[in-house]
């Protein structure tokens, strides 16, 4: 075997394994609910580790989203905003000026 056949052979083992990695995470599987708790499969808890997620209930369907960045608290939220309004050197009477003319233009609608 030369050397390139054997760095072929390692490239597509490499792939094969990701490949099932990737479809073990996308297999479908039934979890019980014990006590309130889901129970994650194995693959996914490795995964998703420390991850934050946004839970969705519908009816009958749950659905859990990985979140890209940790969710904000209401309290960080409303920070972010109020340094967002300082940034925008809008007094207090200009934002609420604003508003009023904002609620009219939807009642006229």
């Amino acid at each position: 075997m030369s050397l390139g056949a054997g760095r072929e052979l390692i490239t597509a083992s490499l792939d094969l394994k990701f490949q099932n990695d990737i479809i073990k995470m996308m297999t479908t599987e039934t979890i019980k609910v014990k006590n309130g708790t889901i129970t994650l499969p194995k693959g996914v808890r490795k995964a998703w580790k420390g991850a934050e997620v946004y839970l969705d209930v519908e009816g009958d369907t749950i659905l859990i989203k990985r979140l890209s960045r940790p969710a904000l608290t209401l309290k960080e939220m409303m920070d972010e905003l109020r340094e967002a309004a300082r940034k925008t050197k809008l007094s207090k009477k200009d934002v609420e000026e604003a508003i009023r003319e904002v609620r009219k233009e939807m009642y006229r609608r």
